[in-house]
């Protein structure tokens, strides 16, 4: 009885709702297109329809990933270079994410855009990574989204598809009239058919076995002139004809099964436009769980040396075309014609697969008994670099082989979204901001190398950053692996760092990353130090990861140097202190704009005069006091006579030959448009946060009205004291992501070790 009540709670339309739900679906369209009809379709987008799989994984790739153009954040730093997003295509919709750092992204596209070039053809791609760098899950969630691509509208790629008219092979009319009664039996015999099916059936359909391209089945030598007439875009003719990238299209030729099918049926039917017409194009089938369109391969996977043969077509068209010329015999590797063929690890059976896909990559041609194949796949591999030594010593390998480096990541941010997505979102708001993203850090610094020239003949001067900087630069060459710029550099080494030492900086990570804490292992670190903290409800402070690898025996942490943590604690307490500047700041910005506006109009006036900005309306006596108070903001307290009047100059200078002449009155910028403008605003706020902390440090009240801020006693401080609490508090959580007990732990521990005392002058 109460089965039968919970029963009756179901639904009673479960068929509707999968209908309804199935419905809803995007469908599959395969139904195959009319030769002539797929024609006018290339007439109209030869683009998309003209592509094989180099094309297809170029525009695959470039569907999913996003182009970042780079952003000048602050006016005296450099512009932060493009970078690609490769989330959509390695971590949204995959069931184990790959995060790819800026690094790996830009070797990738670089390998991608070698596609359009062809300068990949012919060539095995193999990405060489350690153990525990990934290099798996990127290639299973690169070929799940080549299957999830092909199945949409934009990943459309077409492959023959026959459909033999029988009618119009025997001109009876009649299904296989022209068979005498013992001939039928023999045929329905091989076939396995009944009579009635036999009767009934129209036509015989069938796919290319080997993917071909529906182009390829007219005549290599008229191909040009079809498409020439064919196709009216010039522009697109020109590539066409001309450039690598379509080479394919006049060159490649259709495989033997349908070459023996086109040679016979023409012989039948006399003329090539009825042979032509019984040619459609298809959707090709991208199924990796079936082996068609892509194929991965494990290395205890068995190899496969027998050749397919379909013997029920090949009896059928044999007894239909009465031919002994079509043999229907094809290897595993037509399977990943025009498609992708992936060996996981080059090791035991898959180093054999290797050896096996020599000829084929030198020359693009299998050998299936007699009969040569002609292979055209994307042939991609997983290498650790141990395993190299097996093929590497094989000179005609050396030249066929690619490598794209997949190391450790190097991005510290890279790091902590790898964090996050194993440990959870949340796992950030445990620490204090920028304490899980150090965590990182450390854990990269074992990754890295120790000596670089590049970057040593960049900070020709490191002494001047000994609160920062370690013996060997890895702190900062990380920072830059991230773009991150750290305020701390001076104008000098800033100028240095444009677009060329940057990429001789990126050059040198291509050795990088096969060292050191491996990813596996950092997840693994990180879960044990998040395992002494399993009740703790206040945030993870720096000195609590400064301890955990200082005091713990991982083995790999060797790599670490020896200066790394501490001198990272101190660009931490640096930061901080930065923060808590700025969230002490209040001055009034119109206030700053006009006196900006003010000095650069004045300079270009003597001394004594009395001028009127049209900036600001002012009127400005010109004095040397006048000068040295805006100078000393932007040259220190402590700047010369000398010093402020080449500043000047410079300054007037700049105004006259480029703000001026060129920003305002040729460009139509305002002057809080210019550059100059915007550079010297960043540096007057650059210096009043300097000052801002000044007036809290060592003010005992103020730490202890800090530390009552959520107690009953906040209330009896004077409003002035609560008033700016609340603003830093307030700052600290909007601007930079505390919570409001992490705002006032930082702000005391700022203000309770003078931490602003440590970096002065700096």
């Amino acid at each position: 009885m109460k089965e039968m009540e919970s029963s009756e709670k179901f639904p009673t339309n479960i068929a509707e709702l999968i209908t309804k739900a199935i419905g809803s679906a995007p469908k599959e369209v395969r139904s195959p297109i009319p030769f002539y009809d797929f024609m006018e379709r290339i007439a109209r987008e030869p683009k998309f329809y003209l592509r094989d799989v180099f094309q297809l994984f170029y525009d695959m790739v470039y569907y999913y990933v996003r182009k970042i153009l780079g952003q000048q954040i602050n006016p005296n730093l450099p512009q932060i270079p493009p970078q690609y997003d490769l989330s959509r295509l390695l971590v949204k919709g995959c069931d184990n994410p790959f995060f790819a750092d800026r690094i790996f992204a830009e070797r990738f596209i670089d390998l991608v855009n070698s596609f359009k070039r062809r300068t990949s053809q012919n060539h095995l791609i193999l990405f060489e990574g350690p153990p525990g760098s990934g290099k798996s899950t990127f290639l299973n969630n690169l070929t799940q989204k080549v299957e999830e691509f092909t199945q949409l509208p934009d990943g459309a790629v077409y492959k023959t598809y026959w459909r033999i008219d029988i009618a119009a092979i025997h001109s009876e009319g009649t299904p296989y009239s022209v068979f005498n009664g013992e001939e039928r039996d023999q045929l329905q015999e091989h076939l396995q058919i009944s009579n009635e099916e036999l009767r009934s059936r129209k036509s015989i359909d069938f796919s290319c076995p080997r993917h071909d391209h529906p182009i390829l089945q007219i005549p290599k030598n008229i191909r040009q002139t079809i498409l020439d007439g064919l196709i009216p875009d010039k522009k697109f003719k020109d590539k066409l004809f001309n450039d690598t990238e379509y080479e394919w299209v006049l060159r490649d030729v259709p495989c033997n099964i349908c070459q023996s099918l086109y040679s016979v049926m023409l012989d039948r039917l006399k003329e090539p436009t009825k042979v032509l017409s019984m040619i459609y194009a298809r959707r090709a089938v991208f199924k990796r769980l079936f082996g068609v369109g892509i194929s991965v391969f494990n290395p205890s996977d068995p190899i496969n040396e027998e050749p397919f043969v379909n013997k029920f077509m090949e009896d059928a068209l044999r007894y239909l075309l009465r031919t002994d010329n079509i043999d229907f015999t094809f290897s595993d590797l037509s399977f990943t014609n025009n498609g992708i063929y992936a060996l996981m690890d080059i090791k035991e059976n898959n180093l054999e697969r290797l050896f096996r896909l020599h000829g084929i990559i030198s020359d693009g041609i299998h050998k299936v008994g007699l009969v040569e194949e002609r292979i055209k796949s994307l042939f991609l591999g997983l290498v650790n670099p141990e395993d190299k030594i097996h093929f590497e010593g094989v000179k005609s390998f050396q030249d066929r082989i690619i490598y794209v480096r997949t190391p450790y990541v190097l991005d510290y941010k890279t790091e902590v979204e790898i964090y996050k997505d194993k440990f959870g979102e949340h796992v950030e708001t445990r620490f204090l901001p920028g304490v899980l993203q150090n965590f990182a850090k450390i854990i990269i610094s074992s990754r890295v190398n120790k000596n670089s020239t590049t970057m040593k003949q960049w900070i020709s001067q490191p002494g001047k950053y000994q609160k920062f900087l370690d013996q060997n630069l890895v702190l900062l060459k990380i920072l830059l692996y991230s773009w991150d710029i750290p305020e701390w550099l001076d104008e000098e080494d800033l100028k240095k760092l444009d677009s060329q030492l940057l990429s001789q900086i990126l050059k040198e990570s291509a050795d990088e990353g096969f060292q050191g804490i491996s990813g596996r292992h950092s997840i693994q670190l990180l879960g044990e130090f998040l395992e002494q903290f399993p009740n703790d409800t206040k945030q993870i402070t720096m000195d609590k990861v400064v301890d955990f690898f200082l005091q713990s025996n991982i083995k790999e942490a060797k790599g670490i140097p020896e200066d790394f943590i501490p001198l990272l604690s101190n660009t931490y307490d640096y930061k901080v202190v930065q923060e808590v500047k700025e969230s002490l700041y209040d001055f009034n910005q119109e206030e700053i704009e006009n006196r900006i506006g003010n000095y650069l109009y004045a300079i270009n006036f003597d001394i004594g005069e009395t001028v009127k900005s049209p900036y600001t309306g002012d009127e400005i006596e010109v004095s040397e006091d006048y000068f040295k108070a805006f100078e000393m903001v932007m040259l220190g307290t402590n700047s010369s006579t000398l010093e402020r009047k080449k500043f000047r100059r410079e300054m007037s200078q700049t105004y006259v030959n480029t703000t001026l002449a060129q920003e305002i009155q040729v460009e139509s910028r305002s002057l809080k448009e210019t550059t100059q403008f915007k550079k010297l605003y960043s540096r007057y706020i650059k210096y009043l946060k300097e000052n801002s902390i000044a007036p809290y440090s060592g003010n005992q009240n103020f730490r202890r009205a800090l530390l009552d801020f959520k107690a009953p006693a906040f209330s009896n401080y004077d409003e002035k004291t609560k008033r700016d609490i609340r603003f830093l508090v307030s700052n600290l959580k909007n601007k930079f992501g505390y919570s409001t007990d992490g705002a006032i732990e930082i702000a005391n521990y700022v203000l309770e070790n003078r931490l602003e005392n440590k970096f002065l002058g700096l």
